[in-house]
């Protein structure tokens, strides 16, 4: 019989026993690990021994977190990091090499696309933008140099859902890799490998974090790409087949770059799993009884919310995301002034820049977040002055609306 998402969270055996029997997995706060004998070390780094040697590469705590992840979204291999940030470049970096190019879509959190287009592209990777709303400004851009796609699902914090289902016709027609940001569908609405995609990546800083208490990402391999089709894993591809992503990402970027989750970190967040589900739909509650009494507000130009019935994304919601558009929803005023006049005035929700916290906070995205794009980009995008973002919490709603209603008030 089939389980649900929290049972199989709840339900999840560790690879390794705990010697105890905890019910919740210990913290290992351990660097190293001791061996038996010189020969054992050896067989550990040369990748003849499974073992922990360094917590840098491994560590019990962490790949328990792993482990719960690898269960509820059927994925082949599941590496944590440091944070999503983290988590992106350490895919990019694994996959690529100077001369490469990949195809993003600029509409998305403001600090992943500067990754890409000042950090990744200093180091030779040419990135090329397309509106993924319009899968057919995609095709141009692919050429035989082309390793991936990287786009948000939803993106933050446009709230525009990608025509996925025909992005994933153009990668597996081009054979090119298809890479999402699901850090808003998380696995408890949307099943990432059922629609095609081969790596997601997620922030657990968010839905996953339960409360903002920890940084940290993931990277999803879901052993449905053909490694061998990218030049820089052919060689590790004649080796370890399926799990050449994953074992060049662990073995080598990882460990090399340092980005590795810790332990205190990859406990919080195997706990915080387990109410994924409940915040969630708390969360996705709120979010749709706000944007609706925001939608019907006579200051406000605009709302965006795909769980609406009147957004262009309402459709894409229903079949991608079981019709839940979770916790974030933004909406439009006059100008930046009237803004910050908002912002300023309201004393529950709070003025911060994370998401998917348990407490609703709220930014204006043109001064935060894409502060240090430039005033081409911004256009690009099509960011207005007047746009704030709300990432709305596990509150009371007729609490959270009061507080609105007051700082709309004028």
């Amino acid at each position: 019989m089939a389980r649900g998402f929290t049972t199989k969270i709840l339900h999840t055996l560790a690879n390794r026993k705990d010697v105890h029997g905890a019910i919740q997995y210990p913290i290992y706060a351990t660097s190293a690990y001791e061996f038996e004998s010189a020969e054992d070390i050896a067989g550990a780094f040369q990748n003849t021994r499974p073992a922990f040697a360094y917590s840098r590469s491994g560590n019990p705590t962490v790949e328990f977190l792993e482990t719960r992840i690898k269960n509820v979204t059927h994925a082949h291999q599941v590496i944590a990091c440091a944070s999503g940030m983290a988590a992106i470049t350490a895919t990019i970096l694994t996959l690529c090499e100077a001369g490469d190019n990949i195809v993003i879509s600029p509409k998305m959190f403001g600090n992943s696309v500067l990754l890409f287009i000042d950090t990744l592209h200093s180091m030779g990777l040419e990135v090329r933008l397309a509106d993924f709303t319009k899968p057919e400004t995609i095709i141009p851009k692919i050429d035989s140099h082309t390793r991936l796609l990287f786009f948000e699902v939803l993106n933050n914090p446009f709230l525009e859902i990608v025509d996925l289902e025909n992005i994933q016709k153009i990668a597996s027609e081009k054979k090119v890799l298809l890479c999402a940001d699901t850090t808003l569908t998380p696995p408890n609405i949307f099943d990432a490998g059922r629609w095609g995609i081969n790596i997601s990546i997620t922030s657990t800083t968010k839905y996953i974090s339960d409360g903002g208490v920890s940084v940290g990402g993931l990277v999803i391999d879901y052993g449905n790409y053909n490694w061998e089709w990218i030049p820089k894993l052919n060689l590790l591809f004649s080796q370890h087949g399926q799990n050449a992503f994953a074992f060049k990402l662990r073995k080598e970027v990882l460990r090399n770059t340092g980005a590795c989750l810790s332990p205190f970190n990859a406990f919080l967040q195997a706990v915080g799993l387990e109410t994924l589900s409940l915040r969630f739909e708390r969360m996705n509650d709120n979010a749709f009884m706000i944007a609706q009494w925001l939608d019907n507000h006579v200051g406000v130009v605009r709302v965006s919310y795909p769980g609406l019935p009147n957004s262009p994304y309402f459709d894409r919601c229903q079949r991608y995301l079981s019709g839940k558009a979770g916790g974030l929803l933004t909406f439009e005023l006059e100008s930046q002034q009237r803004c910050f006049e908002v912002v300023n005035k309201l004393q529950l929700i709070k003025r911060a820049t994370n998401i998917n916290d348990n407490r609703s906070l709220i930014i204006h995205p043109l001064s935060t977040i894409y502060a240090d794009f430039s005033a081409e980009l911004s256009k690009e995008i099509s960011l207005s002055e007047g746009l704030l973002r709300l990432s709305v919490g596990i509150e009371e709603v007729e609490d959270l609306i009061n507080d609105i209603q007051q700082a709309l008030s004028v």
